[in-house]
């Protein structure tokens, strides 16, 4: 019999599998490109639609978001953004996941003043 947290790890599993709902993304964190899974909301609430989405990702894929990171969907340069004053970048995280804002725009930040 399974436990509930295995059954997550299937589900999950499922979610990012990319002959389901994932694509592959080329993330670099600065130390080199690598290509991972990941599901894209290109629907995500943002100022100007079309560039801001948000994405889904496994945290042992992306252990640490951070500024200028940078995700290729597409052959698209998208980047990891702030999304608090206090320069989050982690819209919302469970034990296995991060869901992230990034932006066609390297220096949005809606806080500047």
């Amino acid at each position: 019999m399974s436990t509930f947290i295995d059954q997550l790890a299937t589900d999950l599993a499922v979610f990012l599998n990319t002959d389901e709902f994932a694509q592959d993304v080329i993330y670099n964190d600065g130390n080199g490109p690598v290509t991972i899974p990941a599901v894209v909301d290109f629907a995500a609430d943002g100022v100007t639609p079309g560039d801001q989405a948000s994405i889904l990702v496994k945290k042992s894929d992306v252990s640490s978001p951070d500024y200028r990171q940078t995700f290729t969907i597409d052959s698209v340069v998208w980047y990891v953004r702030p999304v608090s004053k206090d320069k989050d970048f982690v819209l919302s995280q469970d034990d296995q996941c991060y869901l992230l804002a990034i932006s066609k725009n390297e220096r949005f930040n809606q806080w500047r003043t």
